[in-house]
């Protein structure tokens, strides 16, 4: 089957990177989910079996696809699912109007979630969710000039955090309260740290 990739200029690289050894068109459009079927009018699509137009590309595709005589079908919404996509591509009917990843419920979340999460390093973690350094998570809550409150405003502003406003405590006082016995000996954040964690 022989395939075209309709893109823009911006994902071009990564088309061609992902396409398999299909042909590419870049049309004269940036973006390629602004894509529309006005783009491909004056375009001969003859000698392909099948047009994969970018995933959030709006247009009439079946009317296109009748006028041109070729089949002409959105593709994944991501560029880097276009190799999935092309491991079936003899195999199913894809759509007019429901991009190819969705069709095929090509769902990475998971997949990038544990990539992500295997990159996380922190400098302590709460709860097994690693907190600063190379983490995702960089803040767990902000406490605007806690510097300059009063013992007590600070522990009430932390038990503010902790309480009934935020629904549930995910991350468990006794990191809070152990920060709050070290306090007043920890001069710096690193100190602050090496506290909370013991």
């Amino acid at each position: 089957m022989k395939v075209l990739l309709v893109t823009g200029r911006f994902a071009e690289k990564m088309v061609r990177e992902n396409s398999g050894g299909a042909d590419v068109l870049v049309l004269d459009i940036d973006v390629a989910a602004f894509i529309t079927d006005k783009h491909l009018e004056d375009i001969n699509l003859s000698g392909y079996d099948l047009v994969l137009v970018p995933g959030l590309a709006k247009g009439n595709w079946r009317k296109l696809e009748e006028k041109k005589g070729v089949a002409i079908r959105l593709g994944p919404v991501h560029a880097y699912d276009i190799p999935k996509v092309m491991e079936v591509i003899e195999e199913i009917e894809l759509s007019h109007e429901i991009p190819a990843d969705r069709l095929l419920n090509l769902n990475r979340e998971e997949e990038l979630f544990k990539l992500v999460n295997g990159l996380d390093v922190g400098v302590f973690d709460i709860n097994g969710i690693q907190i600063g350094g190379n983490s995702r998570m960089k803040i767990v809550a902000e406490i605007v000039d806690a510097t300059e409150l009063e013992r007590d405003e600070l522990i009430q502003r932390i038990e503010y955090y902790l309480g009934e406003r935020c629904g549930h405590n995910r991350f468990g006082n006794s990191y809070i309260l152990r920060s709050l016995r070290c306090q007043k000996s920890c001069k710096n954040s690193k100190r602050l740290l090496r506290c909370i964690k013991h």
